[in-house]
């Protein structure tokens, strides 16, 4: 009986465990293609958010998204929350601390 509950204690962990994640971001963008252009400030993707264009680094995006963008093309619709980048370069950078593909 106790191996029994044992090895359906662990058949439950491993189903939550697999169980995808809802993505919890709170705000919606549209990342709209590839930022094309050859500076030291450029490169990453561009995004719209509340009708203004930002652009969000390569390395901001996780593969998820970066695996629908190739399988869905552009404009791919994102909920994330965001904050933007206080550099001195162009001004329409953001930084996320959380992205996933939605609505």
């Amino acid at each position: 009986m106790q191996k029994a509950f044992i090895l359906l204690f662990f058949a439950c962990l491993t189903w939550v465990g697999c169980t995808p994640a809802e993505t919890t971001c709170e705000d919606t963008g549209l990342i709209t293609g590839l930022d094309p252009r050859r500076c030291a400030c450029c490169g990453g993707y561009f995004i719209e958010l509340a009708d203004t264009t930002y652009r969000i680094a390569y390395a901001d995006l996780p593969q998820e998204v970066l695996d629908a963008l190739e399988d869905q093309g552009y404009p791919l619709a994102v909920r994330l929350d965001w904050e933007p980048v206080n550099d001195p370069c162009l001004g329409d950078e953001i930084t996320v601390s959380c992205v996933g593909v939605g609505e």
